[in-house]
């Protein structure tokens, strides 16, 4: 995370606390690590030493989870903190909720807000993301100097968001962002929460567990800057055997880097870029097989190509079987993948979900939920889906039907529950 705002909201008129905020640098002083209690399903935290502070914590896909988490990073650090000379420690209050958003729903609200200047550079919708994630590293190198022309972006960005040119066109694109993920929201009050869970836009792992399940989370553990150029692809073959669905799953990340690049773009890895692919399925699935293209070794081995920022332990396998891990109902799979720059690095996962086919109204039905993570770059999902020899009377929306073999084949940008429905 990088800038965070305080925002208060009396009577419907919403208002930023002024001074009181910034760049994430306020409260994780020396990117220290803390100690706070951490729930069961905290694994990518409990194992991460530097994700245990307020502008890191952000790791799971769950934002509630996230959410909380920041919360109590940040409260641990604002009382830890130790004003000095250069250094005001800011009060940390009682919060009601906490709404992320990436450069993605920027990009999707610039529309309403309008194009503004922010020193040589002209904001609008086609160079924000660019100028956020990308061009100002290269303009301004040096970290202090970034980060405060990053924290003045914002900071106009947010005010703003409070009196857009086009209300409409802002709303819709709020609109947008929640249901593509790219803005998530947490509230403290249960009542107001079960209200955001309705809607859809707390950004939650889905906790239906009826019929399948399936979430690639990546997350770039190499220290630089190549997940801008990166491209992800998702090819799932999947088997109908009576009331199980048997996955054969490939998982494709290449990594698009135009060379030379200077270091801050190339990062401690020195291009090989180091996803980190955690596969979530129902806590009910079972492994048959994994393999890798590329897996990165252990810290210390030579042919790592440099340091690794994360711990590996999370993502390190034994004997050609992934780690196992589990949150919010599900199983997750680990494993990282290093890849060289213009090159492809693939893993692939073979399970099986048992009871993964129900009946509804004399119909078998196979329901498959796939979530989204927001990505620079849309994940490509293509589906084959094999029903028994004997089905008849398919009804497949979204699909491609040849025979009893159904293809789906899109980008993934939004939540998908795809189901598919036929007699025998």
């Amino acid at each position: 995370m990088l800038q965070f705002e305080f925002l208060t909201i009396d009577n419907g008129k919403p208002e930023l606390s002024s001074g009181k905020t910034g760049s994430v640098y306020k409260l994780d002083q020396e990117r220290r690590s803390l100690s706070i209690p951490l729930p069961q399903d905290a694994w990518y935290v409990r194992g991460l030493e530097d994700a245990q502070r307020f502008g890191n914590s952000n790791w799971s896909p769950h934002w509630p989870l996230s959410a909380q988490l920041a919360l109590g990073y940040g409260r641990a650090s604002a009382e830890q903190c130790v004003p000095s000379g250069k250094r005001e420690c800011p009060a940390f209050p009682e919060i009601d909720g906490v709404l992320a958003m990436d450069p993605g729903a920027v990009r999707k609200v610039m529309p309403g807000l309008g194009p503004f200047g922010q020193g040589r550079f002209f904001v609008t919708r086609k160079t924000v993301v660019n100028l956020l994630l990308n061009r100002a590293y290269q303009v301004f190198p040096i970290p202090s100097v970034r980060r405060g022309f990053l924290r003045d972006v914002v900071e106009h960005l947010f005010e703003k968001m409070f009196n857009p040119d086009s209300p409409s066109d802002f709303v819709q694109g709020v609109g947008r962002s929640l249901a593509e993920k790219n803005m998530q929201i947490w509230m403290a009050d249960p009542e107001e929460q079960a209200y955001v869970e309705h809607m859809g836009w707390d950004g939650s792992i889905s906790n239906e567990r009826r019929g399948d399940y399936w979430q690639v989370v990546e997350q770039n553990v190499g220290g630089n800057k190549l997940d801008f150029t990166a491209q992800q692809t998702v090819e799932m073959n999947v088997e109908i055997q009576g009331r199980a669905a048997v996955h054969s799953s490939k998982i494709t990340v290449s990594n698009d880097v135009p060379l030379p690049q200077p270091r801050w773009f190339l990062g401690d890895s020195k291009g090989v870029h180091r996803p980190m692919q955690n596969i979530y399925v129902p806590q009910r699935a079972e492994l048959i097989s994994a393999n890798a293209g590329r897996l990165c070794p252990p810290l210390g081995e030579q042919d790592c190509n440099g340091r690794i920022d994360a711990p590996p332990t999370l993502a390190t396998w034994t004997n050609g079987v992934p780690p196992e891990h589990f949150e919010k109902g599900r199983k997750v799979w680990s494993g990282t993948l290093q890849i060289p720059p213009r090159e492809t690095g693939s893993l692939r996962i073979d399970h099986r979900t048992p009871q993964a086919v129900f009946r509804r109204d004399g119909r078998n039905v196979y329901r498959l939920i796939v979530q989204r993570q927001p990505r620079v770059n849309p994940q490509h999902l293509l589906i084959q889906l094999n029903l028994p020899p004997d089905s008849s009377d398919i009804k497949a929306r979204g699909f491609k039907k040849d025979g009893q073999t159904l293809t789906l084949d899109r980008q993934l940008r939004s939540d998908t529950i795809l189901e598919v429905s036929w007699r025998s």
